[in-house]
Parts: structure tokens; C-alpha cells; sequence
């Protein structure tokens, strides 16, 4: 398979995010549904970092990410198109960049090719837990390397630039996700409700 071009470079991607990614999406439509709890917006430790979600189309979400600068990010704004799937009782969230508001050259369009990653949603409430599916962290450092080092069969995936890109199709990936629950899920992010102006403290 050819090296496959995406907004930015592969490697990039994977310094950024640490996320695996995936050409195919983790769910079928029966696997699909919708929870008003994780609507509205979220927050990180710094104030200006939110995740805000609003409802989609069906049983989807909207959600925009605003980023302030840091050591490892230059900051900024992403649009994803979300779906929450259940998966053996457990909740994902499977995250789907929308199109560039900017416009781009054809030509580089066909270049780029958007992905799927995939989030273990731990809670709701009263924070938001959510775990990214990863290719490993701390002591489970290139976990996922070394298991297809032992078994390249284990998942359908191709070795891009430096890193893993997953091309199963949505039943093969939850089987395998479910598998590797406790080493490829990190816990990346606790995010707290943003109450709107208006809104009583919490207590």
C-alpha cells in the first residue's frame, strides 16, 4: 500500500495525538446511540481547552475542539463528526474530522485521506472520562508493535511511516478493541461541564 497522505504528515499525527488511527469507522448502524448528557461543552484543566457537543444529524454529534498552545500542540480549532457506539455494554466514541471551512486545491484533496480514532467513554458524569485508544504508553510502551511483531495477523493493518494505520472493517475492530480494553486505552482526558451564564453553581 502506498504511503497515504493525510492533513498532515503520518508521523505528525501520531507525535500529536498519540491516538491510533482507522480507515474504518468502529460501528454499524445497529451498534449506534445517543446520549443528551454529553451535550454541551467541556473543559480541560486550562479553561480555554473545551470540547463542545452539540446534536447532529440522527443519532450523531457535532463536536469542536479548541486547543490552547502548549509544549507538544500549537493550539487550535478541529471539527469532528462523532457517533457514540456501544460495544458489549462498554461506550466509544468514534471521532470523524469534518471538511476544512478553508478552501483547498482539488488536487490536494484527493491527496487526503481522513480517519477514524476511537475513545473509551469511562463516565459522563459528573466529569467527562475518556480514554483514546493508543498504541501504547508507559509500561505498555509499543505494545501494539510488539503483538504484531508475534501475530501480524492479529489485526488488519498496514506500517505507515512510523506508525500502525488499522484498515479492519467495524465488527473485526471491536473485536479487537474489546481484547486490548486494559493496554490500549489510556486515560488522556477529565473534562468538567461548563455550566452556561445564567446557571446555578454545583455545589
Amino acid at each position: 500500500m502506498r504511503k497515504i497522505l493525510t492533513l498532515v504528515s503520518f508521523t505528525a499525527f501520531l507525535v500529536l495525538t498519540g491516538c491510533v488511527p482507522s480507515l474504518q469507522p468502529l460501528y454499524t448502524e445497529e451498534d449506534l446511540t445517543f446520549d443528551p448528557a454529553l451535550l454541551g461543552t467541556w473543559r480541560g484543566e486550562d479553561p480555554g481547552d473545551t470540547w463542545e457537543f452539540t446534536q447532529g444529524h440522527g443519532t450523531e454529534y457535532h463536536l469542536v475542539v479548541n486547543e490552547t498552545p502548549s509544549h507538544s500542540s500549537d493550539g487550535g480549532k478541529g471539527e469532528f463528526t462523532v457517533h457514540l457506539v456501544i460495544v458489549d455494554g462498554m461506550r466509544f466514541l468514534d471521532l470523524f474530522p469534518d471538511e476544512p471551512d478553508c478552501p483547498l486545491s482539488s488536487l490536494l484533496l484527493v491527496h487526503l485521506v481522513p480517519v477514524h480514532t476511537f475513545w473509551r467513554v469511562l463516565q459522563v458524569e459528573p466529569s467527562l472520562k475518556l480514554a483514546y485508544f493508543s498504541p501504547g504508553e508507559g509500561e505498555n510502551r509499543d505494545w501494539l508493535q510488539s503483538l504484531l511483531k508475534t501475530d501480524p495477523t492479529a489485526i488488519r493493518q498496514e506500517q505507515v511511516e512510523d506508525g500502525i494505520l488499522l484498515t479492519a472493517a467495524p465488527k473485526e475492530l471491536q473485536k479487537f478493541l474489546l481484547a486490548h480494553l486494559q493496554e490500549g486505552f489510556v486515560e488522556a482526558r477529565e473534562l468538567q461541564r461548563q455550566q452556561q451564564e445564567g446557571e446555578p453553581e454545583e455545589e
